[in-house]
């Protein structure tokens, strides 16, 4: 073998290591950025998924290989096209005709201070600068899926990915656990705006079981499908241990969530009659069990009187937010308001709703 052909694969290695070291960074940064809704850290993570992509075409581009197109990703060429719609600008009888509520609103708002004419043109959307920013969340959800959907052909390169996002999760988790334990106040600038036992790296406990409750699943499936029965093992322990820390965070959807996947999950995969089932794994199941029932038991005052004052609240507080939603549905039902636009336009429903 040459020099130049050995220089040639060291540098198709380094550009491949390129592109999936960035795809690993962005897993690891995003849950443990996502706690914060600053514009900035928003920024930070659209920027790691586009520089992923880029990394990602050069590697295609140096080696010649195509880059495949699921067909799911069409749902994401559709979101990004609507949301493409709802900021061409139009004339002002176009909006009137197609959206008729939004015109008024326009009206009623805009043209007193001179900013809204027969001439002039505008979006659909009410709130432009929201929708541009959902706009690239949208680009970078697409741009970062077709990474993973293309780089996961590889067995070996998917179940790298999924380890790397298994064991961020248990990171989250842990974080959140050792922050109760000491009584730590921050993570990573993060302050919680809960009163549950863990919030990690989210300022929300319902956005922390949301996210804990994907990783679940997904390690339940990678569970069924691994060989090494040491790594299944580790795996089911892995399954029961964020499932108790779904139930540490005090998320009721969280819990409710989780409950009925595992329903759904028992009811149609039917894990007992799977082979790697064995009788060792059911003993270890149980065991973790038991213990993921006792921390449930340490909890079950908090859970119990949250769930109750849910209930009681719900005609004062979520109840009127879900009239107030409909009600905006109903008098924007065509195109909507525009992504990002909805905290601008519900102060105006919630006045008039008293």
């Amino acid at each position: 073998m040459t020099s130049f052909s050995a220089n040639t694969i060291r540098k198709q290695c380094y550009r491949q290591w390129f592109s999936q070291i960035s795809l690993y960074v962005t897993i690891v940064a995003a849950p443990m950025l996502f706690g914060t809704v600053h514009l900035l850290i928003q920024l930070l993570l659209i920027s790691l998924c586009f520089i992923t992509f880029i990394l990602f075409i050069g590697e295609c581009v140096f080696v010649g290989r195509k880059i495949e197109l699921p067909a799911v990703s069409i749902i994401f060429f559709l979101y990004n096209l609507y949301l493409l719609w709802q900021l061409v600008p139009l004339p002002a009888g176009m909006i009137e005709f197609l959206n008729p509520k939004a015109a008024e609103l326009l009206d009623h708002t805009l043209k007193p201070l001179g900013l809204y004419r027969v001439d002039n043109y505008r979006p659909l959307s009410l709130s432009p600068p929201g929708t541009v920013l959902e706009l690239f969340k949208g680009l970078a959800y697409l741009v970062i899926f077709l990474v993973v959907t293309n780089l996961a052909k590889k067995v070996l390169l998917k179940k790298r990915i999924i380890l790397v996002m298994i064991i961020t999760a248990c990171v989250i988790a842990l974080s959140g656990i050792f922050r109760y334990l000491f009584g730590v106040e921050e993570i990573f600038g993060v302050k919680s705006l809960n009163h549950g036992f863990i919030f990690s790296s989210f300022v929300n406990e319902n956005h922390l079981a949301g996210y804990l409750g994907l990783l679940i699943f997904l390690t339940l499936g990678f569970r069924m499908v691994i060989e090494n029965q040491n790594h299944s093992k580790l795996l089911l322990f892995v399954v029961f241990f964020l499932i108790l820390s779904v139930f540490l965070s005090l998320s009721r959807s969280g819990v409710i969530a989780i409950l009925l996947g595992i329903w759904l999950f028992v009811l149609w995969i039917k894990p007992w009659q799977d082979e790697c089932f064995s009788m060792v794994n059911r003993i270890i199941a149980m065991a973790v069990s038991l213990f993921v029932i006792i921390s449930i038991w340490v909890v079950y005052d908090q859970l119990i009187q949250d769930f109750s004052r849910t209930a009681g609240q719900w005609h004062l507080v979520k109840g009127k937010v879900w009239l107030w939603t409909i009600d905006i549905i109903k008098d924007f039902w065509l195109f909507g308001v525009g992504r990002g636009a909805f905290i601008d336009i519900m102060p105006h429903y919630l006045t008039e709703g008293g």
